[in-house]
C-alpha cells in the first residue's frame, strides 16, 4: 500500500491532455495513487473492422479503384518526361523493398532478361501495364518468358506482375510453362479491390508515392491508404507475396543446407547400412583421378569399380565431401536400397529430396524434382552399391534413359558417381551401356595409404604381422576389422 506521509506529485488535472498523463504516468507507479482511486462502470462497444457497414465497404472499394487508376495511367502521366518506363520501376522498387535486394532495370527497346533482374540473375521482372480496356497478350507473355530464361542462366524465380485481372486461361498457361521449365513464376496483379500489386503499394506508399501524379487526388485518398496498409488483410496479401517469391529464390540454397545437414550425419555413423565415419577416412590417391572426371568434358557418369572391402564408397564419400566445399552445387548420396526400385530419372529424383524431405510434403518434392534438370547448374548424384539388392538393373534403366539421345534434357545439368563390385559377370549385364561410363578402378591400400592408415592409430608398418602386412590389412574393410580385434584381444597375431 502506499505510504500516505511520502511526498507525492500531484495527479495530472482532469484538462491534462492525453500526451501530459501518458508522460506523468510514463515515471509515476499506480501503486503511489492507489488511495485516491475509485471504482467505476463503463461499457465499451468495439465494433469489428471484418465487418464494416456498407458505407465503409464502399469507400475501401473506392479506395483500391483509385490505386488501379493512378497505376493504369502511370506511364501515361510520365510520357515525354523522362527515359523508360515508370510503371517498370515502380515493380523493380517495390520487389527490392519487400524482398530487400537491388534490380538492375533493362534499357527501353529489346529487353531479353525482363524488364528487370536482380544482380545475380536468379529473379527477372516482367511488368505489363495494361487499362480495362486492353486485354494481356497470352501469346506475347509466353513468349517474353522463353526468352529470359534462354537469356539468364541462373534464372529460378519470373516475376510478372500486371496491372488487372490475370485471366484463367493465362493462368493454365504459365502453370504449364512452370512445369515444363521447372522455373518459380510468380504472378502479382491489379484489382478494384485488394490484391498483391495494390497490397505492395499502400504497403510501400511513402518510399513510392513520388511516381503519381497526386494533384487532383482526394484528400481522404491520403487517410485511406494508412487505414488500407494497417489492415491485417493487407499485412497478410503482402506476407503471402513475399513467401512465395523467397521461396523460389532460395530453394537451391536451402536444399544444399538440408543436404548438407543430411550428409553429416551420414557420414559421421559407425552404425546402421553401411556406415561411414568420414572422421577416420585417409586420403586416397584415388580422389584425384576422381577429380579428373570432374574436370573432363563429355564423360557425365563416372564409375567406381572395385571388389568387395577396397573402400569404393568411403572413396567416394570422402571425394564429394572436398568438391561441395568448392563448388556450388547440390549433391545426392543414395544407398542401394533407396534407388533400386527407381524405373527413371525422374524417380531417383523423387527418392533424393524424400531422403532429406518427409513423404507428407509431397508436393513439396514434386516441385523441386523439376530443378535438377530444367533449373539447377549442376547436380551430382552418387549411387553407391550398384551390385547390391538387385540394383543393376534399376541403374542401366537410368543409363539407358540418360544415353537414349544426345538432346537428353539431364545431360548438361545432371551428372553421377556409381560404385559397384566388378560387373562383367552378371547376368543381363548390358556392357554398352557401361562402356560410355568414365571408368576407376579401386584398389587396395598401397604402401603409403596402408601406412597413413596405420600412423592414425598410432601404429608403424613394422608393427603389422607379415601375414595382414602382404594382403587382408590392405583392404580397407579388412584394415579395419583387424584394428577391431587387435582392440579387443590386445594383439594382431
Amino acid at each position: 500500500m502506499a505510504d500516505k506521509n511520502k511526498k507525492r506529485d500531484p495527479m495530472p488535472p482532469p484538462d491534462a491532455t492525453p500526451e501530459e498523463i501518458g508522460e506523468f504516468w510514463d515515471t509515476h507507479s499506480l501503486a503511489d495513487y492507489w488511495d485516491e482511486t475509485h471504482e467505476v462502470e463503463f461499457q465499451v462497444n468495439l465494433k469489428s473492422r471484418q465487418n464494416l457497414s456498407p458505407d465503409e465497404t464502399e469507400a475501401v472499394k473506392q479506395g483500391w479503384q483509385k490505386l488501379k487508376e493512378l497505376i493504369q495511367s502511370l506511364d501515361e502521366q510520365h510520357k515525354g518526361q523522362k527515359k523508360g518506363e515508370p510503371f517498370e520501376e515502380l515493380v523493380a522498387k517495390l520487389l527490392k523493398l519487400l524482398l530487400e535486394i537491388p534490380f538492375v532495370l533493362a534499357k527501353s527497346g529489346t529487353q531479353p532478361s525482363g524488364d528487370a533482374r536482380s544482380m545475380t540473375g536468379e529473379v527477372a521482372i516482367q511488368a505489363k501495364n495494361y487499362s480495362n480496356r486492353k486485354e494481356p497478350r497470352d501469346v506475347e507473355i509466353i513468349g517474353d518468358i522463353d526468352i529470359v530464361n534462354e537469356n539468364l542462366q541462373d534464372l529460378q524465380v519470373y516475376v510478372l506482375v500486371i496491372s488487372r485481372n490475370i485471366s484463367a486461361q493465362l493462368l493454365d498457361k504459365l502453370e504449364i510453362k512452370k512445369k515444363n521449365t521447372g522455373l518459380d513464376i510468380v504472378t502479382l496483379e491489379l484489382s478494384d479491390e485488394l490484391s498483391d500489386l495494390g497490397a505492395l503499394c499502400v504497403t510501400y506508399w511513402e518510399d513510392i508515392c513520388h511516381f503519381f501524379d497526386l494533384s487532383g487526388a482526394n484528400p481522404e485518398f491520403s487517410d485511406w491508404v494508412q487505414i488500407a496498409k494497417n489492415q491485417s488483410q493487407t499485412r497478410e496479401k503482402v506476407k503471402g507475396v513475399r513467401k512465395k517469391l523467397e521461396e523460389g529464390i532460395q530453394t537451391q540454397r536451402h536444399v544444399q543446407k538440408d543436404v548438407e545437414k543430411y550428409l553429416l550425419e551420414r557420414f559421421n555413423s559407425a552404425e546402421g547400412f553401411n556406415p561411414i565415419s568420414l572422421s577416420q577416412a585417409i586420403g586416397r590417391e584415388k580422389e584425384s583421378q576422381i577429380s579428373d572426371w570432374w574436370e573432363t568434358e563429355g564423360a557425365p557418369i563416372c564409375c567406381l569399380e572395385g571388389e568387395e572391402g577396397h573402400g569404393k564408397s568411403w572413396l567416394a564419400a570422402k571425394w564429394i565431401n572436398s568438391i561441395r566445399e568448392k563448388e556450388n552445387i547440390v549433391t545426392f548420396w543414395l544407398d542401394s536400397r533407396d534407388w533400386r526400385d527407381a524405373k527413371s530419372i525422374f524417380d531417383l529424383l523423387y527418392s533424393c529430396f524424400n531422403l532429406i524431405y518427409p513423404s507428407y510434403e509431397e508436393g513439396k518434392i514434386n516441385k523441386l524434382r523439376n530443378k535438377p534438370a530444367k533449373i539447377w547448374r549442376k547436380t551430382l548424384i552418387i549411387l553407391d552399391g550398384v551390385n547390391e539388392r538387385n540394383a543393376i538393373e534399376a541403374a542401366q534403366r537410368i543409363l539407358a534413359e540418360y544415353f537414349r539421345n544426345d538432346e537428353s534434357e539431364w545431360r548438361d545439368r545432371i551428372r553421377f558417381l556409381l560404385t559397384t563390385r566388378p560387373l562383367d559377370d552378371y547376368p543381363d549385364f548390358e556392357r554398352y551401356l557401361w562402356s560410355k561410363c568414365y571408368k576407376i578402378s579401386v584398389d587396395p591400400f598401397n604402401d603409403a595409404e596402408l601406412e597413413a592408415a596405420l600412423n592414425r592409430q598410432g601404429l608403424q608398418l613394422d608393427d603389422l604381422p607379415d601375414s595382414l602386412k602382404a594382403e587382408v590389412a590392405r583392404i580397407p574393410r579388412y584394415f579395419e576389422r583387424c584394428i577391431e580385434l587387435r582392440d579387443e584381444l590386445g594383439y594382431f597375431d
